[in-house]
């Protein structure tokens, strides 16, 4: 339960979200405002000396700049300092910077927000000499940061913070995002190995519309941004975090790429589905794009245990089920002496979804209550701007379908599909948040479908504005081939040479995944072996010796000497 304090924090006008407001009641009480409250006066008189030590460094300077100056000049009190100024530009790009992102691979975002023109903040010239406050490093000009933070918030990613209540979160984002290229990726290795990603992604996806005409897959064509972003996410959780298990939900669009091409499931398991040779045993199966696998891949020098799991037609109502997993597994963990954050839950959300059913309410709703806590969950949207045959207009009242997380103060990034290095960074730094706080956070790939609801659809009918856009698109590999091969970091040979490979692997039917094995995956079915393939309605002697049972029966109703029991209980 909460603690009185941190319930106050949240609700009363002394929390973060009433910043704004709280700072110009305090400015006006170090002006001497004949007009403030007395309420404010008494409050700020009591608590001026330790109140703002916790969490309001900012403010603390701002508040000292205009003691100083009002002191050295009272006639001139509502004066507001360059300083002021600089924080209030900042402050707006962080609020309303993602208003103008260029997230969607589709469209240019003309929006227009008044709050990040300079000149709102008493800026006439972007020449203006800043250096002198120190906000950040070679940062000189305001026009150098405003092109800091355009980079930071208005760019191919973007990032919803003003939603938080807790400033310490806010501070680390800030700190994350607001440099130089802030979702760029440096090293070539990284860069090479998100086109391969790229490569296998869409190379799947052309091999099944090829070899099974007309077949339903759910096909990732549009979104093939989530797999580099969830492979080298997860790498990096492994390297970084030490992360040793991870249970993914997610629904039909993208299921078969992600086995593939994720947890590493052998081509020829796929082809048994497509063909109807797969064998359930005993049971009738299930369709293809409803099934769970599980898996373990060597990365670097350590082992991912990675589950995908079994999901119905019911969508989104796979998120509890992950998390329940999750939750057993970190108890197991814990006795085990492992931290629960070691174990991470990864849901994977359409967009039509997530804003409309309940049950991701309701999961984001209980993720921080003690018996249904798991260290936060990382939530990626494959946000294809379209719910089967409906716009985002007809199926949400909010601005983006994220945003139901922030119910939870979920921080939540919005990235383009087209920019699979922002997809990458985002998601690393959202794996970070994650494990440095233990919260739930959001990424929302913005993207698209680039067939229709499945592949026996013609999006045409219904959509035929998007649809001829989309027809004209370029895929998100053959853009970021030609990224590569403008800075000399690819050849064409090389690319060539990277679509046969996935071609040729797919022919033989073996695994896209190097470093794949099963040696905890087996553990774990062992663990179950017990259970399975058993007649559960054999007679079970559960009766107990009455001597015992008198034993307990005393223990149950005797109450322990010194307890104080309340009256009605007793």
């Amino acid at each position: 339960m909460a603690s009185e304090y941190g319930r106050k924090n949240e609700t009363s006008p002394l929390a973060a979200a009433s910043y704004d407001y709280l700072a110009q009641l305090y400015e006006d009480y170090l002006n001497g405002k004949s007009d403030l409250p007395q309420f404010w006066c008494d409050y700020f008189t009591e608590n001026k000396d330790n109140f703002f030590e916790v969490d309001y460094p900012e403010i603390r300077s701002r508040f000292k700049e205009y003691a100083q100056s009002n002191s050295q000049n009272p006639s001139n009190s509502t004066t507001i300092t360059p300083a002021g100024n600089v924080r209030s530009l900042i402050s707006a790009f962080r609020d309303f910077g993602h208003l103008t992102a260029s997230i969607s691979p589709l469209e240019t975002n003309e929006s227009e927000c008044s709050l990040l023109d300079i000149s709102a903040h008493d800026f006439k010239d972007s020449a203006t000499n800043i250096s002198e406050y120190g906000f950040y490093d070679k940062v000189s000009t305001v026009g150098e940061l405003v092109s800091l933070l355009e980079a930071s918030y208005c760019s191919n990613a973007s990032l919803e913070t003003s939603h938080l209540s807790n400033v310490s979160e806010r501070n680390w984002l800030y700190s994350q995002v607001e440099k130089v290229n802030p979702y760029a990726v440096a090293d070539k290795d990284t860069k090479v190995k998100i086109l391969e990603n790229l490569t296998r992604a869409e190379g799947i996806e052309q091999y099944f519309a090829v070899k099974y005409v007309g077949q339903k897959r759910f096909s990732l064509e549009g979104g093939e941004s989530v797999i580099p972003g969830l492979n080298i996410g997860l790498e990096y959780a492994v390297t970084e975090h030490n992360l040793s298990d991870v249970v993914i939900g997610m629904a039909h669009r993208g299921r078969l790429n992600v086995m593939l091409n994720t947890l590493g499931m052998a081509t020829e398991e796929i082809f048994k589905e497509f063909e109807g040779r797969a064998d359930y045993g005993n049971t009738s199966g299930d369709v293809k794009y409803h099934l769970g696998y599980s898996s373990d891949l060597d990365i670097a020098d350590k082992s991912l245990h990675l589950t995908l799991m079994f999901n119905p037609s019911h969508l989104e109502f796979i998120a509890p089920v992950v998390n329940g997993s999750v939750r057993a597994r970190q108890d197991l963990s814990v006795i085990e002496g492992k931290s629960r954050a070691s174990v991470l839950p990864v849901i994977i959300h359409g967009d039509a979804a997530v804003a409309g059913q309940g049950v991701v309410a309701e999961t984001f709703n209980m993720s921080k209550t003690p018996a249904f806590d798991v260290s936060g969950s990382l939530h990626i949207i494959i946000n294809n701007q379209v719910g089967f045959t409906a716009t985002s207009d007809d199926y949400m009242s909010s601005d983006y379908c994220s945003g139901i997380a922030k119910a939870v103060n979920a921080p939540i990034f919005h990235v383009n599909g087209d920019s699979p290095d922002a997809v990458v960074r985002c998601i690393q730094i959202a794996i970070d948040y994650r494990m440095k706080f233990g919260k739930d956070v959001v990424v929302d790939i913005v993207c698209y479908r680039r067939l229709g609801h499945n592949e026996a659809d013609e999006p045409v009918a219904t959509l035929p504005k998007m649809y001829q856009v989309i027809k004209n698109h370029p895929t998100t590999r053959v853009q970021y081939v030609n990224y590569l091969k403008e800075q000399g970091l690819v050849t064409d040979e090389e690319v060539l040479q990277l679509q046969n490979n996935v071609k040729e692997i797919m022919d033989d039917g073996l695994s896209l995944i190097a470093g794949k094995k099963n040696t905890k995956t087996q553990q774990r079915r062992l663990q179950w072996k017990k259970y399975k393939d058993k007649d559960w309605d054999q007679v079970v002697d559960t009766g107990i010796n009455l001597v015992n049972l008198k034993k307990f029966a005393k223990q149950i109703v005797n109450i322990p000497e010194g307890l104080t029991m309340q009256r009605q209980v007793a």
